[in-house]
């Protein structure tokens, strides 16, 4: 006989042997890591990882269920490559509330099972910021071959408001209008004018204003791209660079070694697509970034750019190519705009590859980011912070108690879209980050025109320890109560090239001084009044001056007297100007505003006709330009206020003191034919001239 554990062995032996499969160990239980309670918000996606170990090896499987009907036809869960369950679920209106998910793996016999607690909300926390989903990147081109204005879009999205505010922030550009076409949406327009012409890049700040937040602010750079003159003085820059494929998580730095004889204006511009341009290049599809200097100067430097990585929040192993374009311009021309500007490849772009290898890119608490995956650990994510849409690693939290001190434990959607609690600094900025090496001045702040408006104006003489830090301008008042020649002097360091320039209360341009190094003068006579002088960098470097102001009291002149050629304001009454057999030449003319000078001439057919117009610019409003006409007066140097890149050099309508033109009769027949010279102030400007016609 045998006891009753025995006949139990027995009998489990012949089952075992009456079954078709034979009998086996069933193992062991699968064991589900758990899982935090979640805050999901209506339109963002929400993402768990679900992860399981198997004692026995075996393989695990993953499941869910929920009481919301409908559920398994709106959430998904797969499985990635190494065994980590992925699910995502977007939820609608219907589904605000809290829901208690069961999520399960199984070996096939044994189960393991985690309930999750989902808070479903119409939005996170206490309503959302604004954010900008348009404009894109960092900055766009307006190319001036092209188009004489520049159109950008601007969409906000936010998820508790229909209507924000949209505006253009201080110190602003001149000019432009936003126009705001319905509650989240507006397109900011701008032609530039002649003298905005004569400075190729044009920060611009943009706002969004919900009531009840701080406003969510862009930053973007317009860039004023102006075709090459032939023949200017001087050497080009020279761009050194060798394109190389890289794999990283991290944002992508791209790097040249930059050279130039007299040195460059202001820092070269790193042009990049994700997408493949079309050849000829139009810049204006391409984001534009301003380089950094790494180490050097002006004159010869390593200069770099960082960029979003195309694939970080992609698989392992995908990858995609960058296109992309150096581009570097000298101030080999210091009175004038004939400068040179490099692109590298002179045809085209540079391309490279970029590759995800996998894993994290490491970063830290408060590091600076674009994407989830380079933040250090598996729940650790990139979250936005601040009024600017910065975005920085944050970590994973249950509770408060996971976070160090000055951090709450916060659900909060990270730059990919995921619903998730991080420690977040109680300030809702990265206030530890390190403070900048540049120490501001005293006289701060004075970074707009308004902030300086705010402040005491300045007084005669010299001010010592001024502070020119990156990206940050100077603006100082200056009110004369009576006729005064105004001079300015600044004088700084090597670090940067430092610039002066004298504006009116209005913000418009009377004379810059944009020479090659950080010694610059200005000096102009000017009417009682309020004035503004502006002290800025081309290059993103700190910097020291000092500045030198005096004025010395002094009538400036009356209302400008025209000379005695007058009436000659128009081709019925222009002035009889014979070209041969000498040139003519006429001596101290004057253009008062809104009225020019008219001379008519007479050529022959292949003949060639030098026009100069001599005369002194020291401020915008003393810029005389020449114009050339035909019998039936018809511009043939077409030049315009309303359209400043028409104006030319080549057609005598330069931004400096004296203009040249040129002109040969091709059309048959002329025995002779008649054609006029006109003379105009650009903008109502006013100023002495000489005038020479001759036959080459």
């Amino acid at each position: 006989m045998f006891g009753n554990g025995a006949a139990l062995r027995v009998m489990a032996a012949l089952v075992c042997g009456w079954t078709l499969s034979g009998c086996r160990d069933q193992g062991s239980a699968p064991t589900l890591d758990g899982v935090d309670d979640q805050v999901a918000a209506v339109g963002q996606e929400l993402v768990i990882n679900l992860r399981a170990e198997d004692p026995d090896g075996d393989a695990i499987s993953f499941d869910f269920t929920a009481p919301i009907e409908g559920i398994k036809d709106v959430a998904d869960l797969t499985k990635r490559p190494d065994g980590t369950g992925v699910f995502r679920w977007t939820p609608v209106g219907d589904d605000v509330g809290t829901w208690y998910f069961d999520f399960s793996a199984s070996d096939g016999d044994h189960s393991d099972v985690v309930t999750v607690e989902i808070d479903v909300r119409s939005t996170l926390g206490e309503g959302a910021v604004p954010v900008f989903r348009e404009p894109l990147g960092s900055g766009t081109t307006l190319d001036l071959k092209v188009s004489a204005c520049v159109d950008v879009p601007i969409v906000v999205e936010d998820q508790d408001d229909t209507d924000v505010v949209l505006a253009m922030e201080e110190p602003g550009i001149a000019g432009a209008e936003l126009v705001q076409d319905t509650g989240l949406a507006g397109t900011w327009q701008w032609c530039p004018n002649k003298d905005q012409l004569e400075d190729d890049r044009h920060p611009l700040v943009l706002s969004a204003d919900d009531g009840d937040h701080d406003k969510a602010l862009k930053n973007f750079l317009i860039v004023l791209r102006k075709p090459n003159k032939p023949d200017c003085p001087g050497e080009a820059p020279t761009v050194e660079h060798m394109p190389t494929d890289v794999e990283t998580v991290l944002d992508v730095e791209i790097g040249a070694d930059i050279s130039d004889d007299v040195g460059l204006k202001q820092a070269p511009l790193l042009y990049v697509s994700a997408e493949e341009p079309h050849v000829p290049i139009d810049f204006a599809a391409l984001d534009v970034v301003e380089m950094e200097l790494a180490s050097g100067d002006m004159q010869s430097g390593h200069w770099t750019a960082t960029v979003a990585n195309p694939v970080a929040d992609a698989e392992e192993g995908a990858s995609a190519q960058l296109w992309y374009v150096i581009s570097a311009g000298d101030n080999d021309d210091d009175a004038g705009d004939c400068d040179h500007v490099t692109d590298a490849p002179m045809d085209g772009t540079f391309v490279m590859t970029v590759t995800n290898p996998g894993g994290t890119g490491g970063l830290g608490v408060c590091d600076p980011c674009t994407a989830d995956a380079q933040c250090g650990g598996k729940d650790d994510y990139c979250v936005a912070l601040g009024s600017e849409g910065d975005a920085f690693c944050l970590t994973d939290c249950g509770t408060d108690d996971d976070c160090d001190a000055e951090f709450s434990c916060e659900p909060i959607e990270s730059v990919d879209g995921t619903v998730v609690k991080q420690c977040k600094p109680d300030t809702g900025m990265c206030d530890d980050r390190p403070d900048p090496e540049c120490e501001d001045d005293e006289l701060e702040e004075n970074d707009s025109r308004a902030q300086a408006a705010a402040s005491p104006p300045l007084a005669d003489g010299t001010i010592e320890g001024l502070v020119s830090c990156a990206e940050d301008e100077d603006w100082y008042e200056v009110v004369l109560t009576a006729d005064n020649t105004l001079g300015a002097l600044v004088d700084g360091g090597d670090a940067s090239n430092l610039n002066l320039g004298l504006y009116d209360d209005d913000g418009n341009a009377i004379v810059v001084a944009e020479g090659a190094s950080s010694l610059e003068v200005i000096e102009e006579c000017l009417n009682a009044g309020t004035y503004y002088l502006r002290v800025y960098a081309f290059g993103a470097m700190d910097n020291t001056y000092e500045l030198l102001v005096e004025t010395t009291a002094g009538s400036c002149g009356g209302a400008c007297e025209d000379d005695s050629f007058e009436p000659d304001d128009s081709f019925g009454d222009a002035t009889y100007a014979e070209v041969y057999p000498d040139a003519y030449t006429t001596m101290n003319r004057m253009i008062c505003s809104g009225d020019d000078d008219w001379y008519e001439i007479a050529l022959y057919t292949n003949e060639t006709v030098e026009i100069d117009l001599g005369f002194t610019q020291t401020s915008a409003d003393e810029d005389l330009d020449l114009h050339f006409h035909d019998d039936g007066g018809v511009d043939l140097t077409p030049c315009t206020e309303a359209m400043p890149q028409t104006c030319t050099e080549a057609q005598g309508q330069g931004v400096n003191s004296d203009e040249h033109y040129e002109f040969t009769v091709t059309e048959a027949g002329c025995a002779p034919c008649t054609y006029f010279v006109r003379v105009h102030g650009f903008d109502g400007a006013e100023n002495e001239y000489d005038l020479t016609i001759a036959l080459q």
